[in-house]
């Protein structure tokens, strides 16, 4: 879902990773723009929901994949014998 949506906001001119980063310099226009995308988007996602197409065939390359993993005790490493 994630790689959808980030692809179609892109289409519509919107940088997204997952969350949005508002700051002062973004314009009203800027705002809407982003909002009506996302409408647009969300949208779409009905259609697919309710068709009989898997939302992967939707997706041009390939799904976005994690950047981080989760590593065990990572914060947990404890000095011995010192």
């Amino acid at each position: 879902m994630k790689s959808y949506f980030q692809q179609e906001l892109l289409r519509r001119g919107i940088l997204w990773a997952g969350y949005h980063a508002l700051s002062f310099s973004h314009q009203r226009e800027d705002i809407e723009m982003t909002l009506n995308a996302f409408e647009d988007v969300m949208k779409l996602f009905k259609k697919i929901v309710g068709g009989s197409q898997s939302l992967r065939s939707f997706i041009e390359g390939e799904p976005v994949k994690p950047v981080f993993r989760n590593i065990a005790d990572f914060n947990s490493y404890v000095v011995k014998n010192r």
